[in-house]
């Protein structure tokens, strides 16, 4: 179904890896509001402190934040000073526009390469959290996931400078912003 090249290939991965995002930010989320929920029953009914739903809640934020940070990414909803991009057009504004998303897949595979070096020294070492007893390397994952994650939205839009309409359906569905 889904060949090599084709905007319906193009297409199909872009709403499949944003259906997993969007997945897997609300499963974190959940996760999160559940284990907080549990240490505010904790300390008010039972009066009792104890310190895993701590410590799960921040590594659960901390997956939470880059994950989300890419789906703001794509809808436009983070920070950016495109004052420059915008005041040009054509050929002058996709080329800017492609410089301005080289340099963020630079910052991202840097970032990615780094994040897994840590990784890798995490594990070398096998260094636990305190209350979980979980292997550091899984709460350093989120930001070679993000890289990931970013990398591949910095491809699919870098296409949608030269096909606008590869993520568009003919039902006149709209392309995501970049």
């Amino acid at each position: 179904r889904c060949l090599v090249g084709s905007e319906m290939c193009i297409r199909d991965s872009y709403k499949g890896v944003s259906k997993l995002e969007s997945f897997f930010v609300a499963v974190v989320t959940v996760l999160l509001v559940l284990v907080v929920f549990i240490q505010v029953v904790n300390r008010t009914l039972i009066k009792a402190t104890i310190a895993w739903p701590e410590e799960a809640a921040r590594y659960l934020m901390v997956w939470q934040v880059f994950l989300a940070s890419v789906i703001a990414f794509r809808q436009g909803a983070n920070c950016c000073i495109d004052v420059l991009i915008n005041r040009f057009h054509g050929k002058v504004r996709m080329a800017m526009t492609c410089f301005a998303n080289a340099v963020c897949l630079g910052f991202a595979l840097v970032v990615t390469v780094m994040a897994l070096e840590v990784m890798q020294t995490q594990i070398a070492f096998n260094q636990t959290s305190t209350a979980l007893r979980l292997n550091m390397a899984f709460v350093y994952a989120a930001l070679p996931t993000w890289g990931i994650l970013f990398i591949l939205e910095l491809i699919f839009m870098t296409i949608q400078v030269f096909k606008p309409n590869a993520f568009t359906e003919k039902t006149g569905e709209e392309a995501p912003s970049a």
